[in-house]
């Protein structure tokens, strides 16, 4: 599997898939080479091919198909290991080339440590303009790497940070601890808040002084969304947190 990534030109699977099969054909190269063309929700076009042929290959041939698709780099979509290292100093890093120094310090100061790929914060700009620490996704080639790093930390800015495992979630992921989106209650450090009344305990703990139900919906109960602050169950999928966040999903996957 091939991955391309800044694809700027409109995207049709079946157009793109065509195209190239045609140019290797025109080339003498029985196929077809390319079975499926998808996009990432990071923007990626990640090409797969037939049981005929390897990415390898595909990226031998680079010359008779890159000419028909818009992209940056082409590289083999190997398994990366992915952890997340908590306490990064935003003052630090949250620069221009604030991955790439972040590179450099595993590089430098953890023996044995190389990173792959470009490492990303797990917070939005706005929130990392408050914070005076936050996470990063970082990727190893190796799971042997990655699980040395999450026993023995990592050195990066002159302290040692923890790591974990990364956990992906999908943005309409909702916890159940806290109520929020895009994590799962594990990975949760925000206080709980309750699902039915918005109160800072957890859903199990809501208790009706009427009817002495507990931690469910009674007919007693005056619902709170802790998203919106609408009278609904904040795991109401008509909350207009949820739809908000489902529509700019599908507007990035239908790009």
């Amino acid at each position: 599997m091939t991955q391309t990534a800044g694809i700027n030109n409109t995207f049709s699977p079946l157009v793109l898939r065509n195209s190239l099969n045609k140019a290797f054909f025109d080339k003498g190269i029985k196929g077809p080479v390319i079975a499926s063309i998808t996009k990432s929700l990071r923007s990626n076009v990640v090409i797969t091919t037939t049981s005929d042929f390897t990415a390898d290959f595909v990226l031998q041939k680079q010359a008779i198909w890159e000419k028909l698709v818009s992209f940056q780099r082409a590289q083999i979509d190997n398994p990366w290991f992915k952890v997340v290292a908590h306490g990064i100093p935003t003052l630090n890093f949250h620069i221009e080339n604030g991955p790439e120094l972040i590179i450099d310090e595993i590089k430098t100061f953890n023996k044995g440590y190389n990173s792959i790929g470009t490492p990303y914060w797990l917070t939005s700009v706005e929130k990392r303009m408050a914070q005076k620490a936050g996470a990063v996704a970082i990727s190893f080639a190796t799971e042997e790497k990655a699980n040395r790093a999450i026993k023995n930390r990592l050195y990066i800015a002159g302290i040692s940070v923890r790591v974990v495992k990364y956990t992906s979630t999908a943005p309409t992921t909702q916890c159940t601890k806290c109520q929020l989106y895009g994590h799962i209650d594990q990975n949760c450090r925000k206080p709980p808040k309750c699902n039915l009344c918005a109160s800072g305990h957890y859903t199990t703990q809501h208790y009706c002084s009427i009817c002495k139900a507990k931690g469910k919906k009674c007919i007693h109960l005056e619902p709170k969304c802790i998203n919106c602050n609408l009278p609904h169950l904040a795991n109401d999928k008509s909350c207009e947190v949820y739809t908000a966040i489902k529509g700019r999903l599908n507007s990035l996957i239908n790009e």
